[in-house]
């Protein structure tokens, strides 16, 4: 599946994929980047917040782990709302079936791992086409 590009936009969405598993953020950057994605990527969420706000105008998705170093998940959805309330945030985590729904009711988005290539891809694509 990939992005429709019919829309008129010749240029590339571009997401931000904020994950502290390297094997991960690897292989979710390699399946939004087949889908045509651009993509940045940020190893925890003190970086991934750094990196938004530096591109805050040209990214249109962020995905976002929960439990990593420096700030969590939660945290980075709350900053990147806070600066661009119109940016979807997808949280993928291990960690959202324990998770309230106080905690998940500011994502755009929940995919819990592990999940399949096509389901990241299709959530991704939802978002920034709406």
């Amino acid at each position: 599946m990939n992005i429709n590009k019919s829309s008129g936009q010749n240029e590339k969405p571009i997401a931000l994929i904020i994950e502290n598993n390297e094997l991960v953020r690897t292989s979710e950057t390699l399946l939004l980047q087949h889908a045509g994605f651009k993509v940045l990527t940020a190893a925890n969420g003190g970086k991934g917040i750094e990196a938004f706000r530096k591109h805050e105008d040209a990214v249109d998705l962020v995905v976002t782990d929960y439990m990593m170093p420096e700030k969590n998940g939660e945290e980075v959805q709350r900053s990147v709302n806070d600066e661009q309330p119109t940016t979807p945030v997808m949280l993928v985590s291990t960690d959202a079936a324990f998770l309230g729904e106080t905690t998940l009711e500011g994502f755009a988005a929940v995919l819990s791992k592990p999940f399949n290539g096509n389901q990241l891809v299709e959530k991704a694509i939802e978002l920034i086409e709406h």
